[in-house]
């Protein structure tokens, strides 16, 4: 998707196949292939850009003219706050008694475009499953 229709997409919510919700919280855009000739930043998520494949910061939200093919948005990560639930069923203790656990994790990226580039590239959205 491009970086226009982030406000949508975060908005989307979908249910997997196991039955539970998914909240989209890291977009990755479709990159150029030769050059733009507009880039549209949106101004509410964290927008971070990449020239050469190295990370560059945030841009400001606005209009781009010319975007060239070496320049990308890499990720556009949420502002909002998100909850995560992780729940368990039947895990065996150290008595080998099996509980349920449900774990709920209430967590928001932020709050500069520092944290949200060492979300991206440090922990990451893969790693939560």
């Amino acid at each position: 998707s491009s970086a226009a229709h982030a406000d949508r997409a975060f908005s989307q919510v979908s249910v997997n196949n196991e039955g539970y919700t998914e909240i989209p919280i890291v977009l990755i855009p479709r990159s150029p292939w030769c050059f733009s000739w507009a880039v549209n930043v949106p101004s509410g998520p964290f927008v971070l850009w990449q020239r050469w494949h190295k990370n560059m910061g945030q841009l400001p939200p606005g209009v781009i003219w010319f975007w060239p093919g070496w320049c990308r948005i890499s990720h556009i990560v949420t502002r909002a706050t998100v909850t995560y639930n992780a729940p368990t069923r039947n895990c065996p203790t150290a008595d080998n008694v099996m509980v349920n656990v449900d774990l709920s994790l209430t967590f928001r990226i932020g709050p500069d475009s520092d944290a949200a580039a060492n979300f991206i590239y440090k922990l990451g959205a893969h790693r939560f499953d």
